[in-house]
């Protein structure tokens, strides 16, 4: 009796542990991201707004967003902080996508690069990266044009 007793115990357990595994396979869907701005020309020296929506399928964790100069040049480095922007035109932080299934982002960078000068004309590319919370990761990019201020 003892031997059927513990069987059943046995039995019962496997049981229990084959029906518990969750969805421990884990999430491999990457998440989106669309870019809405910016876009076409925009006059150096004026505000840049980039935005963007994003959605995974479980939690987005970060992103992102990168703008560099399709032709190198010495002057007027733009944005202010290098190539990866990490805060906003008044130095704020920008928005949080962590915990989030989907988030409308957007912000604006100044093309102001300090003693009254502003970003060099011409192409410039933006990548953003977005990262939900198992590690999935997706881009976007896209491209506009600073003008001359000066010309017409």
């Amino acid at each position: 009796m003892k031997f059927l007793k513990y069987a059943l115990i046995a039995l019962f357990s496997v049981t229990l542990i084959s029906c518990s595994s969750s969805s421990s396979d884990g999430d491999s869907e990457k998440p989106t991201v669309s870019i809405s701005s910016p876009t076409g020309k925009i006059v150096s020296g004026s505000m840049v707004t980039v935005s963007f929506t994003t959605t995974d399928n479980e939690e987005l964790k970060a992103y992102t967003v990168s703008i560099t100069k399709s032709t190198k040049t010495v002057d007027g480095t733009f944005p202010k902080q290098g190539s990866n922007v990490t805060e906003d035109k008044d130095g704020n932080a920008l928005p949080s996508i962590e915990g989030l299934k989907t988030k409308n982002v957007s912000f604006q960078l100044s093309t102001e690069t300090g003693n009254n000068q502003v970003a060099a004309p011409g192409t410039y590319n933006v990548v953003i990266t977005v990262t939900d919370k198992a590690g999935n990761s997706n881009s976007a990019s896209g491209s506009f044009e600073l003008t001359d201020p000066n010309k017409k």
